[in-house]
């Protein structure tokens, strides 16, 4: 018996799917590299030094939550408009808009997140911190991912309602250790 999910057509649909992405994907870091380098030639020629972008999300929902620049200015600077470059989902195609700075920083933000850590947004998400080094030309980011951790224990009463191994988080010795406060035949030790 075949498996109607494994069709040929599906197959094709995976690879026009594959490539579309390998395509977006391409597209995407050559433009990135394109905004991040417009974006360092206008903090530099506006003398910001560090710019500092906290993030934080959850639950399927992800912001930008502060924006710092030193030397500190009047954020006029970051009012100022240049070129950003963003790649359409749907056909992979460029287009230009003039945006903020502002706006710019926060774009290659969620741009770096979206490729490092895509899905930062989801479940218990993540928070953390983006640096942009003006004089290095670099930006470091600090992730800081959250998750739920589940700790299982197992029970078991008889009718009698023993309950297995009796675990205290006071030090015994020797005479009290052991099931049901039986003796082990072993030197004194801190057992909790």
């Amino acid at each position: 018996m075949t498996n109607p999910g494994n069709t040929p057509e599906r197959a094709d649909t995976f690879t026009a799917f594959s490539e579309h992405y390998e395509a977006y994907r391409k597209r995407q870091q050559e433009f990135g590299a394109v905004n991040r380098k417009a974006l360092f030639d206008c903090l530099d020629a506006a003398g910001i030094e560090t710019a500092v972008v906290t993030f934080d999300g959850c639950g399927d929902s992800g912001q930008i939550e502060d924006m710092a620049v030193t030397p500190e200015t009047d954020n006029t600077v970051l009012e100022n408009c240049m070129p950003y470059i963003s790649v359409d989902w749907q056909c992979a195609t460029s287009k230009t808009d003039d945006c903020s700075v502002k706006d710019v920083i926060e774009n290659v933000c969620y741009d770096l997140l979206s490729e490092a850590h895509g899905g930062w947004e989801n479940n218990d998400g993540a928070y953390g911190e983006f640096t942009f080094d003006v004089a290095g030309r670099s930006i470091a980011l600090e992730y800081n991912e959250r998750y739920t951790a589940v700790e299982n224990y197992g029970h078991e009463w008889t009718e009698e309602g023993h309950h297995g191994a009796k675990l205290s988080s006071c030090p015994l010795l020797c005479a009290e250790m052991g099931r049901y406060g039986r003796g082990l035949p072993a030197v004194a030790y801190m057992v909790r």
